[in-house]
């Protein structure tokens, strides 16, 4: 329980310092972002919203997570003083690979939108498509941390828990099933930024919106299940490297 507290602190902290480090980029991609409030106010609210929303998602995620077999567990090692033995594995070696596997998905993601949806984007209402590398760079955080806890940790842990108790057993199906979930309600929790840009949200753009965040959150479900919460977040920073930061770079 003392852990889970320290937890839950921990990500707040983080997530407090990625809402923060990602402002640049947001008010890139939305122009109106905070309007009506001067940038210090607007930053400072969005600021305590999401350490307010991660404190909640962590809680409650951890929570769940302990009664599915899901775990935090490099961070929970650490806070508890507590070293890997022999049979756990190399955690950097885990951690690379699951980099890469993030890197893969940014890159598929980058494909499937250059290749397939770009290609028949309207122009946006506000802001710009396009970012500067350094805006990306400073997002990275937002997505592997806030994201991660929001949208794995607590939703991906809360289907498990309960697909489990529907179906009366914890098979691979049922974590499957909550990797999808979870990665949809992911996509769609894009959509209100899609909606500010292009100034509505038509069904083409809704399905570029799921699929495009699906393709990273299958991965990132995948790798929570089976590496724990850590991976997630290292593949989702990889992922969101490639998209943010070489993807700008592409585009420029």
């Amino acid at each position: 329980m003392k852990t889970n507290v320290k937890l839950v602190g921990l990500f707040a902290l983080l997530g407090g310092a990625a809402q923060l480090l990602i402002l640049p980029y947001l008010t890139a991609l939305v122009a109106s972002l905070g309007e009506g409030l001067s940038p210090v106010a607007a930053g400072l609210a969005m600021t305590a919203q999401t350490v307010v929303l991660v404190a909640l998602c962590a809680a409650a995620g951890l929570w769940a997570a302990g009664k599915t077999g899901l775990e935090v567990p490099l961070l929970r090692q650490w806070l508890e003083g507590r070293s890997r033995g022999h049979a756990e594995g190399n955690p950097a070696r885990g951690l690379l690979l699951a980099a890469a596997a993030g890197a893969a998905a940014g890159a598929l993601t980058l494909a499937a939108d250059g290749l397939g949806f770009a290609r028949y984007l309207p122009v946006p209402v506000q802001g710009t498509l396009q970012t500067a590398w350094w805006q990306g760079l400073l997002a990275i955080p937002y997505g592997g941390i806030v994201e991660e806890v929001m949208a794995r940790l607590f939703l991906m842990s809360l289907f498990v828990l309960v697909l489990g108790r529907l179906i009366g057993n914890q098979t691979s199906m049922v974590y499957w099933m909550a990797i999808l979930l979870a990665g949809l309600l992911f996509g769609a929790g894009h959509l209100g930024t899609v909606y500010q840009m292009f100034g509505s949200l038509d069904a083409f753009l809704v399905v570029r919106t799921l699929v495009l965040n699906l393709i990273g959150g299958l991965v990132f479900g995948y790798l929570y299940w089976r590496r724990g919460l850590e991976a997630a977040i290292v593949a989702h920073m990889a992922a969101d490297f490639v998209l943010h930061v070489l993807g700008a770079f592409l585009q420029g």
